[in-house]
C-alpha cells in the first residue's frame, strides 16, 4: 500500500507522469525476457548433464552466465534443495565451483544438500553434518 500511495506519487513527482505505466511495461518485458531464459536454461541443462551422472563443469562454464546460474538452480532444486530457500548466494558458491575452482571442497545448500566438484563434473549429495564447513 505504501507503494502504491507514497512511493509511486514521489516517483511521479520527482520524474514526471507516465512512471508508473513504465514501471510496468518494463515489468512485463522483463518477465518475458526471463521466461526465454529459462527455456534455454532447461535445453542447455539437457545438454550439460554428464551421462554419468552430475554435471559437466567444462560445459557450465561455457555457458552465459544468465544461462548458467539458471541451470545451476534447476540442479540444486532436481537435487533436493526447497526453492524458496535458494538464494543467489547459494548459486554464486555453486557458480565458483564451476567458473572459478581452486580446489574449494564443496558448497553447503538448503534441505541438506551439497555441491561439490569433483573429476570435473559438479555432484549434488546430501551432506554429512559431521564434516566441518571448509
Amino acid at each position: 500500500m505504501r507503494v502504491r500511495y507514497q512511493a509511486l506519487p514521489a516517483l511521479e513527482g520527482a520524474l514526471g507522469p507516465g512512471v508508473t505505466e513504465a514501471l510496468a511495461r518494463s515489468a512485463r518485458l522483463l518477465q518475458a525476457d526471463a521466461e526465454v531464459l529459462e527455456d534455454l536454461a532447461a535445453k542447455q541443462a539437457e545438454r550439460v548433464r554428464g551421462e554419468e551422472g552430475g554435471w559437466r563443469a567444462d560445459l557450465l562454464a561455457g555457458l552465459p552466465a544468465a544461462i548458467r546460474t539458471r541451470v545451476l538452480r534447476q540442479a540444486a532444486i532436481g537435487a533436493g534443495c526447497p526453492p524458496g530457500a535458494l538464494t543467489a548466494g547459494h548459486i554464486d558458491a555453486l557458480d565458483a565451483l564451476v567458473t572459478s575452482w581452486h580446489g574449494q571442497r564443496w558448497a553447503d545448500l538448503p534441505g541438506g544438500v551439497r555441491g561439490r566438484r569433483q573429476r570435473g563434473r559438479l555432484l549434488f549429495t546430501a551432506g554429512n553434518p559431521s564434516e566441518p564447513a571448509g
